[in-house]
């Protein structure tokens, strides 16, 4: 997944310190969502189209949503674990 963002640009945060076998789980830090929503503003359908898994075009659209949700609230994102 962060490979896939990466390509497309965004890579100022990493979805494997969300999803990381860490038992409290980490956070991305509202600066770090902002700059990474800067990256993700350049990410065109297009270009999300062309991603050929469908799992992960899917993961990556939800993602890039977490991002925009987050940072046009000024908020940071928490993964939690269980």
């Amino acid at each position: 997944m962060d490979q896939t963002l990466s390509a497309l640009g965004v890579n100022e945060v990493r979805v494997e310190y969300l999803a990381g076998d860490q038992d409290d789980g980490d956070s991305w830090s509202a600066k770090s969502v902002s700059l990474a929503d800067e990256q993700a503003r350049a990410v065109t359908p297009e270009r999300i189209a062309e991603i050929e898994d469908p799992y992960t075009r899917e993961a990556v659209t939800a993602v890039l949503g977490w991002i925009r949700t987050a940072a046009g609230r000024g908020h940071g994102i928490i993964g939690f674990f269980h």
